[in-house]
């Protein structure tokens, strides 16, 4: 299993997915296992078995917060199902307040959807709760058009200072 998630962390997705295999034939009803395997199918293109696979994660466990935010990010990729994918992030949040991703990835929603207000409420929950990684964020094209807008320059000096960091420290539990 650690193996695994070092071959994972290293994006070698397709002999990571060899090691998730074998972990949830072993324990068939692991949330992690199949939750590692949903994300790994994830990454390999193949959504439909990622869902089924975080579907199958979070009825091993239904307080599994992690296994609710990563269906929503596969069910967030198609427009058509992002109320869906909402509904999964809400759910995180609710299972587990400080989990600072499905906060993030809320504000990406409700900025695709033109809620702009509602977009940087929901990104400072994320830095509030410790998401750190400013080159995520400056790479995420579903918060382009927050970029010019001045509270997202202030949210972002306030958390960050320049790019190289500076403002607050967080700690976060993922680097995503």
């Amino acid at each position: 299993m650690t193996l695994g998630l070092i071959l994972f962390k290293t994006k070698r997705f397709e002999e990571a997915l060899k090691y998730f295999l074998k972990a949830t034939e072993i324990k068939p009803d692991d949330a992690e296992y199949l939750n590692l395997l949903g994300q790994t199918y994830d990454q390999l293109g193949d959504p439909k078995i990622a869902e089924k696979c975080l579907k199958k994660a979070i009825k091993a466990d239904q307080n599994y917060a992690v296994g609710y935010y990563d269906l929503g990010v596969v069910l967030a990729k198609d427009k058509e199902r992002q109320k869906e994918a909402a509904r999964c992030f809400n759910l995180a949040i609710e299972l587990e307040p400080d989990l600072e991703w499905p906060y993030y990835s809320l504000a990406c929603l409700y900025n695709l959807a033109g809620k702009k207000l509602k977009a940087l409420e929901y990104l400072k929950l994320s830095l509030e709760k410790g998401l750190h990684n400013r080159a995520y964020i400056d790479a995420d094209h579903d918060l382009d058009s927050l970029r010019e807008e001045p509270r997202f320059k202030k949210l972002m000096n306030e958390y960050f200072g320049d790019k190289l960091g500076g403002g607050k420290k967080r700690k976060s539990r993922q680097g995503k």
